[in-house]
């Protein structure tokens, strides 16, 4: 059953699964919530496995830690309604 299954796939894909999915587009987020962008996309397939890579940069806050700005200038108030 295994071999049937292989040999089916093998025939399959080249003429019928790969022309279907040629057609179709395929998005990848460009953000992981807010605080990462994701770049250096990298597709590879490899012992009948396919990779797929993405690399996430970290992005911090616009303001500093603590409600500190960023160059220490001034205070950030928090509205607590």
């Amino acid at each position: 059953m295994r071999l049937k299954l292989n040999t089916a796939i093998n025939i399959a894909l080249p003429t019928v699964i790969n022309p279907a999915l040629a057609k179709e587009q395929i998005t990848f987020p460009s953000h992981l919530g807010k605080y990462f962008i994701l770049s250096d996309l990298t597709l590879s397939m490899r012992d009948n496995f396919i990779y797929v890579g993405l690399t996430p940069t970290f992005v911090g806050p616009t303001h500093g830690i603590y409600g500190i700005s960023a160059d220490h200038s001034e205070l950030i108030s928090f509205d607590q309604s």
